[in-house]
């Protein structure tokens, strides 16, 4: 793959960075001023029940917040509240990561096995973590089974089972984010060239330059459409996580 031109470059002390890295700084740098206006706004003591007429980032981080309480809720039932500093951050961080990865000259940090890692070992954690304190050491329970006589033969398989899900959330977001960036960035060097070709011809190949010109746009609208559901199945999945690890069992 023909390497890229990438933004942070021009930015000084970010050229010896790895990329993912110096990209998920950008993210939060982003990020924070927006979480920082947003929280100023909602303990705002005017702050209006009617919602605003303009659409600004106050009414785009309400949207987002309903729109996941609302799918944590039928998942995490009553427990969904408790976890929405966990699933929220996931959600807006992932999103907007991936979502820079359809933009010219910036990769997003989730197509980077590191970066998909350290999310998904955070989930790892927080399941357990949140096992434990919700019943003790009752919840290894779950490891056991059902039935005790099985015990010996569903631990090994539980235990089994709980490690491959961080492998599995590191992979998966992984896998198709780096699939995605590479695909755009195949399509926007094949657009270019394609486009040279074209305005260097006669008259009737100079007509089809809008066309080429276009490819790139539908590439994009493809690239957010994956990285919107990508979000949705790492959060959906580590929603279902939560609810196994705080379930009762019976």
């Amino acid at each position: 793959m023909p390497k890229t031109f990438e933004w942070v470059h021009a930015i000084p002390g970010f050229k010896d960075l790895p990329a993912h890295l110096s990209h998920t700084i950008i993210v939060m740098l982003v990020l924070l001023p927006l979480i920082w206006v947003v929280g100023r706004k909602l303990r705002s003591a005017d702050l209006d029940i009617v919602p605003p007429k303009r659409f600004g980032a106050l009414t785009f981080f309400e949207m987002a917040y309903e729109a996941i309480l609302d799918l944590a809720t039928g998942i995490l039932g009553h427990h969904a509240p408790q976890f929405m500093y966990l699933i929220g951050g996931l959600s807006v961080y992932i999103l907007f990561s991936n979502l820079l990865g359809v933009i010219p000259g910036l990769a997003p940090p989730t197509d980077n096995v590191n970066t998909t890692a350290a999310c998904a070992l955070t989930v790892f954690f927080a399941t357990h973590y949140y096992g434990f304190k919700s019943q003790g050491v009752s919840y290894l329970k779950h490891f056991a089974g059902p039935v005790s006589w099985l015990a010996p033969l569903i631990i090994p398989i539980e235990i089994i089972g709980h490690l491959a899900r961080p492998l599995s959330l590191t992979l998966r977001l992984f896998g198709n984010m780096f699939g995605d960036h590479i695909v755009l960035t195949v399509f926007t060097f094949m657009t270019v060239s394609l486009t040279g070709v074209l305005l260097s011809g006669n008259v009737v190949l100079k007509l089809f330059t809008p066309i080429a010109v276009l490819i790139p746009f539908v590439v994009i609208i493809l690239g957010i459409f994956v990285s919107v559901v990508q979000t949705l199945v790492f959060i959906l999945l580590t929603m279902s996580y939560l609810a196994g690890s705080v379930a009762d069992q019976h």
